[in-house]
């Protein structure tokens, strides 16, 4: 009999409920702070903390924390001009070349865009850090990560902005295209159609517009939506891959790149970005990957099973672990 697999919670509190931030009183480092694997549709709350002191200077929020904390690693590094990169710098000076360590304080949270859009997680913690009395180097309150002008999208917010844009170009009963979209700065509000209310197909019928998928893409508007699509993940200077596209409803953009505009490897280059080749699994490398994967999903010493590995973007490291169990 197949055993029915355990769902994540929806929300994991790592500090108590009450938002009470810790201050921080010994060094730490980060193999004392696990970060999780990313969980599509959920967020962590995270803190930047002085591996000295172990007190937090900076507030945050992400949907796959090891990658954001590489992309403020390599910000520090090119000497962004930022609080929290300066702060980070120091930090670097002053501990002899040990880095700020990420701490997850509040997830995985799972986004409901209309009643609980997880920035609000964010600012819930600002607040409370301020409450402490604790002095944060963010440079902004915060409750922006997907914003577009300072706004963060609800359904009804896009839905209305979707309708003005119709109305705007005078579309009638046409759903807008991605091109329109970028043409019009709202390359911000597709990407969180397309992630967050059901993708653009989804959102069409809600509002009762025809949807075509036909796409007049140029090189303008192509480099346009894959930067947006770069900011909307957080990638940094990666180049999204095939199925990033697909999340973010730009597979047709995917094949156009392909077919006409000389290959994605070319397309990377002209862009500064660079792509990120399948990891060399090894021993070492698949063992601490499964475990923290284990510890994920809080199996105990149940082994993950193929679901679970896909579920958390890991379907290579499954390929992997059978490809060397069959040699052996």
């Amino acid at each position: 009999m197949r055993r029915k697999q355990s769902k994540p919670s929806r929300r994991l509190r790592v500090l108590p409920a009450q938002l009470i931030p810790v201050k921080g009183i010994t060094a730490i480092a980060q193999r004392d702070c696990i970060l999780p694997l990313r969980i599509r549709g959920n967020s962590y709350v995270y803190q930047l903390v002085d591996p000295i002191t172990g007190g937090p200077q900076y507030v945050g929020i992400s949907n796959d924390p090891r990658r954001r904390l590489s992309a403020h690693a390599k910000a520090a590094d090119q000497q962004i001009s930022q609080r929290v990169y300066d702060w980070w710098r120091d930090v670097l000076k002053r501990s002899g070349g040990w880095p700020p360590v990420m701490r997850i304080i509040e997830g995985p949270i799972r986004d409901d865009a209309i009643t609980q859009p997880t920035e609000h997680a964010e600012v819930a913690w600002l607040l409370a850090h301020d409450k402490a009395g604790i002095k944060l180097v963010n440079s902004a309150p915060g409750g922006r990560t997907r914003s577009l002008k300072e706004k963060v999208w609800t359904f009804f917010s896009a839905r209305d902005e979707v309708l003005s844009l119709v109305g705007i170009l005078g579309l009638g009963c046409e759903y807008p295209t991605q091109a329109q979209f970028l043409e019009n700065d709202l390359s911000g509000l597709y990407s969180s159609i397309a992630k967050r209310f059901g993708g653009q197909r989804h959102f069409a019928k809600k509002l009762g517009l025809s949807f075509s998928r036909r796409e007049n893409w140029n090189v303008r508007t192509a480099r346009t939506a894959v930067n947006g699509l770069v900011l909307s993940l957080d990638l940094g200077s990666t180049y999204p891959t095939y199925a990033q596209f697909k999340e973010g409803d730009l597979e047709g953009l995917w094949q156009t790149i392909h077919n006409k505009f000389g290959g994605h490897q070319l397309f990377a280059d002209q862009l500064n970005f660079r792509i990120k080749r399948c990891p060399r699994w090894g021993a070492v490398l698949a063992r601490d990957e499964v475990l923290s994967l284990v510890r994920l999903c809080n199996l105990g010493n149940t082994y993950p099973s193929y679901a679970q590995f896909l579920e958390h973007g890991r379907s290579g490291l499954y390929k992997y672990i059978w490809g060397t169990a069959w040699r052996s």
